[in-house]
């Protein structure tokens, strides 16, 4: 059943678990195409999303949208455009809210006809995101894409997941593909990127949390087709040294339809990790916590299911440890998310 409650402007669809899931953007704001959300916090405690929309993924009219929602009301302000290259695609947008209040936007914009021609571009706002100029992307090497969020390290240094896919199959993932990352100083004026993760099938988009200063942990998305196979895993890839050097990739227990997750360090300490709980389907979409450092994730949940696609997990933890749960849904018209608190997995 859905119900619009128009005094607040925000859909809700009851679904048939214990979580309410919220629309933020659906077919009635600008953009047949809406995919890839990233959200951070501002200081005013409201909360930034950003998605790329336009006609479809490899149509040339795609631009980075921006909305805000007040969380006192529930509304979410009327989306506006934030990146838009004029006549090249812009793709996955991924937010970072820097130690000092900046806010950041990284994303690719594609030349050609895939996203094998990209290259990073990027954005900062000093003003708790009313306005945007560019600025000096980490890297200009082209076939580098953004998905994950980056993450603050110890020394306030930005952490930035990136993934190089050199096909130009739009339906098959290279067993070349990799993941890597952008390190910055913690000036974040200069930039280094680590050397390529492999692993047998490939694996892109890759999403980090940092243990502790120098053991991080990152999960990535397999390669190879979208059809589904018994044998397609999440990967996993470790480092010991705060980023800058990462172990070879190795398949999970966590099956994985080649669509990315998101894996974040909660307030508590412990690690959340959004993922599609299949090796076929983007459905459900499903949660899992571990208390151990990474060691093990006991704590598991089935957060959305049903016929739809739930694609593209993003999350973000509030100041005052609410979970925001971000993704695609709706063949790609709609950007639901669903609120819950740690003790909802626990």
């Amino acid at each position: 059943m859905l119900i619009a409650l128009a005094a607040v402007n925000v859909y809700l669809l009851w679904p048939s678990g214990k979580f309410r899931i919220h629309t933020a953007v659906g077919p009635d704001v600008p953009g047949l195409y809406k995919h890839a959300s990233s959200a951070c916090e501002l200081a005013s405690g409201e909360v930034l999303l950003v998605y790329y929309s336009g006609s479809g993924e490899y149509g040339n009219d795609t631009a980075i949208f921006g909305t805000q929602l007040d969380r006192s009301t529930g509304d979410w302000s009327r989306p506006r455009i934030i990146a838009d290259a004029g006549g090249k695609a812009e793709g996955n947008p991924a937010l970072w809210r820097s130690p000092d209040g900046d806010i950041w936007l990284f994303y690719p914009v594609r030349h050609g006809e895939t996203w094998s021609t990209a290259t990073l571009a990027a954005k900062v706002s000093v003003d708790d995101g009313a306005t945007w100029h560019d600025t000096k992307p980490p890297n200009d090497r082209a076939g580098l894409m953004t998905r994950s969020k980056p993450i603050t390290l110890d020394d306030g240094a930005c952490l930035l997941p990136l993934d190089f896919n050199p096909s130009t199959n739009t339906e098959f993932v290279s067993e070349d593909s990799g993941s890597l990352f952008a390190r910055s100083d913690a000036s974040l004026q200069s930039w280094e990127t680590t050397d390529v993760i492999h692993s047998r099938l490939g694996n892109h988009q890759p999403s980090v949390a940092a243990i502790d200063q120098d053991y991080l942990i990152a999960f990535c998305r397999r390669g190879g087709d979208y059809f589904g196979r018994e044998d397609g895993f999440l990967v996993r890839s470790e480092s010991r040294d705060g980023g800058r050097t990462w172990t070879s990739g190795v398949e999970t227990t966590f099956p994985n339809p080649n669509a990315p997750v998101d894996f974040v360090r909660l307030n508590s300490g412990n690690l959340l990790l959004a993922y599609n709980d299949s090796s076929f389907e983007r459905t459900p979409l499903s949660v899992a916590v571990s208390t151990d450092r990474g060691e093990s994730f006991p704590h598991r949940l089935d957060l959305v299911t049903g016929d739809d696609s739930y694609s593209y997990p993003c999350i973000l933890q509030t100041e005052d440890g609410m979970i925001y749960l971000f993704f695609t849904a709706g063949a790609r018209t709609h950007i639901n998310y669903i609120v819950l608190s740690e003790d909802d997995i626990l």
